[in-house]
């Protein structure tokens, strides 16, 4: 029995060379189902790992002997691409086997009506097997929704921690990771098979590696964060209860890193193979097809039905990816993607593409079409070709990226579901550099078109985590200058004057912001400096402001607190920093404790 399709992918087959009947393309990989029926399943994921940076895709020298040895002893899939260049959506994709519109994870953050979806996890779950997870990053802490399934899901990261020089926040490296999953499989008496996922997020920046290196080059730096990973996983591979005989491994990255091609630094920006092309690796318990290179084009949304497969269960009752066991994408088929960072972070416009095995359409406000197979590294935009009657290949790009789009909301319309997310975890999201802004402005402008603000920002977040606001700031108003109206890049230039104690340019750039919005950061920064001034009355009419839009934001209470402290009244102050603890302990439970420490010793009325 096949997935039953969405209208969506009925229309894209039929849009596609050679439809979607029985005398369809052949299977991709030449497997029985259910040839690893009983087996345990390892899913091993790699956080901003790009395809060629392991030695089995050519990266030489190479420095991933572990993930080299899965290539030679199981299948490389050479063009396999993941749905989206960031880490909770693609590993939604991963695990429940649709695209992000239709499993509603837009974005890193909390979308509560995306929950609660069948995945992989509770296919395995059902089918008798113990399932358990280990993940590195708050990104995809339980309460994102993948812990669905899951009888075990290890998600204890620390909020902030040095780390190869710099400073870490939310996450936990490799060495923990794999100490914390060879931790839960040391627990006796469960004969049941295995189901592991364990995420490995050290490639991510900033590039910090445990064992310091001499280069300060990022790309020499983001190398030796892979190359310890490879040795984490070694270690864990090495686990007798996860031999290989009895084990069917996949290994995959939820997205890559751009490393400054398309002048992108890191990742989520824009729908480049720099940042969609991904590795991904099956190892069979019998180490069937050992050593084999798949060339068709593959995705992350696979995974599900093509795992489900090889253990003989029934396929997901919806999927958009294909059972690799049961067939393969055509010519004219393709994946979908889509870059949901410009609008959530920068107010810019969503992306969406279609990705076919040598070609690629994006839809923007300035459109692009490249030919892989003559441009892999996507240099030339060929869609004004295309315009002029001179290449039709794109307008059937074009049409086929609208087939897949017919069901599918657009990602401004998904916003509105994080009103209803906890504000607290917004906030530890913005620690990892997500989520500066949702607000588009009125005309969307093009990410392409911004590629210097955003990285203006991006360096200026840097600076100020390392100390250097007046270097921030410059970098700042020369994005500010591009770019007036962004709310980004105004709400770090507040934080940088406010660090230079420039309280009245903090003050006319806050206000700045909330012409633009009203939101409880910005009136609570303006309470701060009211407060600063000495200016009680006015501090306290703005926090009022501030609990109208976000009551339990800990900030408040810090604030409050202070005011009661400037005023001599110690008990207040401390039932202020109390409460700010209590409701919003991810995101002013340190501030606070920093605020009673001194007051453990006075005197209570």
């Amino acid at each position: 029995m096949r997935s039953p399709l969405s209208a969506a992918c009925l229309l894209a087959c039929l849009l596609a060379a050679g439809g979607c009947g029985r005398n369809g393309p052949p299977p991709l990989l030449d497997l029985a189902p259910g040839s690893a029926r009983g087996a345990n399943v390892v899913l091993i994921t790699l956080d901003t790992v790009r395809a060629d940076r392991l030695g089995c895709s050519g990266h030489t020298p190479s420095v991933t002997p572990t993930l080299d040895r899965i290539c030679a002893d199981g299948i490389r899939f050479a063009n396999a691409v993941t749905p989206a260049p960031i880490t909770l959506p693609a590993h939604a994709s991963l695990l429940r086997g649709l695209d992000p519109p239709h499993h509603g994870l837009r974005y890193n953050a909390e979308f509560p009506q995306a929950g609660g979806q069948p995945s992989l996890a509770g296919d395995l779950r059902q089918a008798g097997y113990r399932t358990a997870a280990v993940v590195a990053s708050f990104v995809l802490d339980r309460r994102f929704g993948l812990s669905q399934g899951f009888d075990d899901y290890d998600d204890r990261v620390d909020s902030q921690r040095q780390h190869g020089g710099a400073t870490l926040r939310n996450e936990r490296d490799a060495e923990a990771v794999t100490d914390a999953a060879l931790a839960l499989l040391q627990r006796d008496g469960d004969t049941r098979p295995l189901f592991l996922w364990v995420h490995y997020y050290d490639a991510h920046a900033p590039y910090a590696p445990l064992q310091p290196i001499a280069s300060t080059d990022p790309q020499a730096l983001y190398t030796a964060e892979i190359a310890q990973v490879d040795a984490a996983i070694g270690r864990l591979l090495q686990s007798p209860a996860l031999a290989a005989e009895r084990t069917v491994l996949i290994v995959a990255a939820d997205h890559g890193e751009s490393l400054g091609e398309h002048g992108e630094v890191a990742h989520g920006l824009f729908l480049y193979d720099s940042t969609t092309h991904i590795p991904l690796l099956l190892r069979l318990p019998r180490r069937e097809l050992a050593g084999s290179v798949v060339t068709g084009l593959a995705g992350l949304v696979d995974v599900r039905a093509s795992v489900n497969s090889l253990l003989g269960l029934a396929p997901p009752a919806r999927s958009d990816g294909i059972d690799w066991l049961a067939t393969s994408r055509s010519a004219g088929q393709g994946l979908y993607q889509e870059a949901a960072l410009p609008y959530f972070d920068f107010g810019f416009a969503p992306l969406y593409a279609w990705r076919g095995a040598t070609e690629r359409f994006v839809e923007a406000p300035q459109p692009e079409y490249y030919d892989l197979a003559a441009d892999p590294q996507e240099r030339h935009n060929r869609y004004a070709a295309a315009q002029s009657g001179a290449d039709s290949r794109a307008e059937r790009a074009r049409q086929r990226l609208d087939a897949l789009r017919l069901d599918a909301p657009a990602i401004p319309a998904a916003a509105s579901a994080l009103e209803q997310a906890d504000p607290a975890v917004t906030a530890r999201l913005r620690s990892l550099g997500y989520l500066g802004s949702s607000t588009a402005s009125a005309e969307l402008a093009d990410p392409k078109s911004q590629i210097a603000v955003v990285n203006l920002h991006s360096d200026a977040v840097h600076q100020l985590d390392a100390g250097n606001a007046a270097a921030a700031l410059a970098l700042l108003d020369q994005a500010r200058a591009l770019s007036p109206r962004n709310e980004a890049v105004l709400r770090l230039s507040a934080k940088a004057e406010l660090q230079l104690d420039r309280l009245d340019a903090a003050e006319v750039t806050l206000k700045a912001i909330l012409a633009i919005r009203q939101n409880a950061d910005s009136l609570l920064l303006l309470a701060q400096i009211r407060v600063l001034r000495g200016d009680f009355d006015t501090a306290a009419t703005l926090l009022q402001q501030a609990e109208q839009s976000e009551p339990q934001h800990g900030g408040i209470a810090i604030a409050r607190g202070d005011i009661a402290l400037r005023e001599g009244d110690v008990e207040a102050a401390r039932r202020e920093y109390e409460r700010a603890a209590q409701i919003d302990p991810a995101r002013t439970g340190d501030i606070a404790r920093q605020r009673l420490r001194p007051l453990a010793t006075a005197p209570k009325p």
